[in-house]
């Protein structure tokens, strides 16, 4: 049992990775609906301070969002370095 402990190499390769194809296809998706999620969040919010059906919500929240979907409009569109 002391054998045991005193070696410090582990077995198996641990240079590669298993490829998880289903993740990173998740993730893409993921990453482009956030912008019509985002989207629909600020169209939303203006419409509600339009018809002044504003409820709580946090000034914060809305102001981060509106700056993200600015950057999010740049990241897709107007970006052409891709």
């Amino acid at each position: 049992m002391n054998k045991l402990h005193l070696t410090t190499t582990a077995s198996g390769k641990t240079d590669q990775m298993n490829p998880l194809p289903f993740l990173e296809g998740s993730a893409a998706v993921l990453g482009l609906l956030s912008f019509l999620f985002n989207a629909l969040f600020c169209l939303l919010v203006m419409l509600m301070i339009r018809t002044s059906k504003v409820k709580q919500l946090p000034v914060w929240l809305v102001i981060v969002n509106f700056i993200l979907l600015l950057a999010q409009i740049y990241w897709f569109i107007f970006d052409k370095s891709k």
